[in-house]
């Protein structure tokens, strides 16, 4: 039998195994454990362009991401719990789920066949990310997607469609 990994040995310690073993984890009755949120840590849910973006720059600057659990088109950066539920964070980005809430984890170091799977495995140290370098991460590779209009978002170098057109000169 295969022992679980440190990072599954954590996130079971998290679901209430004190002492999980490769017959005694919360996997055993499918490939997703219900995982507490609040205490020990905070969800962030990210568009997946933009967290992959920061996730790039936070690699780039040698700062550690702490588990990042990729689902569907979104990416899911597990955080120190600093904020309450629902509290801005600079740069737009929310705190989702609150305390007594449950985040469906696969298990860390397993096969990735669900449209849920881990893109950074928990490690077993418990290392999580700091909201406010998320926050900063996502200032710093902010960009519209493609077709969004943002308001204010021209370039110092292009006139306003007004000047351009002759109309408030």
């Amino acid at each position: 039998m295969r022992e679980l990994s440190p990072g599954a040995c954590w996130l079971a310690r998290l679901a209430g195994y004190s002492r999980p073993t490769v017959t005694r984890h919360p996997w055993l009755r499918g490939p997703l454990a219900s995982i507490p949120i609040g205490r020990e840590w905070a969800v962030v849910r990210v568009p997946e362009v933009a967290a992959d973006r920061a996730r790039a720059y936070l690699a780039a600057t040698e700062a550690p991401t702490g588990p990042v659990l990729s689902e569907s088109h979104v990416r899911t950066f597990l955080v120190h719990p600093v904020l309450r539920d629902g509290r801005d964070i600079p740069g737009g980005i929310l705190l989702t789920g609150a305390h007594g809430e449950r985040l469906n984890c696969p298990m860390p170091g397993g096969t990735a066949r669900l449209s849920r799977f881990w893109a950074v495995p928990p490690d077993g140290s418990g290392e999580l990310l700091d909201p406010w370098l998320l926050a900063g991460a996502l200032r710093a590779t902010w960009a519209p997607l493609p077709g969004q209009v943002v308001a204010g978002s021209r370039p110092a170098h292009e006139p306003l469609l007004d000047e351009r057109a002759g109309v408030g000169s």
